[in-house]
């Protein structure tokens, strides 16, 4: 965050004075565009706006029990490890997103050992968006012995999320006890 504050400011800064040079020599009149020092200052502001804008999902507080997975090798294992898995899909820019990450970090830490909770980015791992066919964010799927069993789309409340999980939870272990 600091960096992208940090680099805002000078990208910000550096064309407000380029700006206010070209203007100045080239005998402008406008007081804001051909003074650099008040070009400067504006494209400081601009920059510190531009930043403090661009939050990220992973810059907010996580659960050490909320799995980030970051690679399609991640997510298959997840899937596919046997037991019931949530697995929100999510870009950075969204601000329903964000808002729903304490809902997850908190079912993360309800489900710890009983189901895994995890986080995909869909704007990084295109290609497993597209094969699931994600076409908004948020999107939950929960599966169970590999399968997706369960789509729900846009935010919702961890309660609603946590009955889904308890209803997948006792069909997998119905299952295992009837296999028994």
């Amino acid at each position: 965050m600091i960096t992208r504050i940090v680099l805002a400011v000078l990208l910000g800064g550096g064309i407000g004075l380029a700006i206010g040079m070209v203007g100045r020599s080239a005998g402008g009149q406008c007081p804001i565009l051909c003074n650099p020092y008040v070009s400067t200052g504006l494209g400081v502001l601009l920059g510190l706006i531009l930043a403090s804008r661009s939050g990220s999902v992973s810059a907010l507080p996580r659960s050490q029990n909320l799995v980030s997975l970051d690679s399609e090798a991640s997510y298959r294992q997840t899937v596919a490890a046997g037991k019931v898995a949530l697995v929100e899909f999510y870009t950075n820019q969204c601000p329903a997103c964000r808002a729903q990450l304490p809902e997850l970090n908190a079912l993360a830490d309800e489900f710890a050992g009983k189901a895994t909770v995890a986080t995909l980015n869909a704007g990084r791992l295109s290609a497993v968006t597209k094969a699931e066919g994600i076409e908004a964010v948020p999107t939950t799927l929960i599966f169970r012995d590999g399968r997706c069993v369960e789509t729900v789309v846009g935010m919702r409340p961890a309660k609603e999320l946590a009955r889904l999980l308890e209803k997948q939870l006792a069909e997998s272990t119905g299952l295992a006890q009837t296999q028994a």
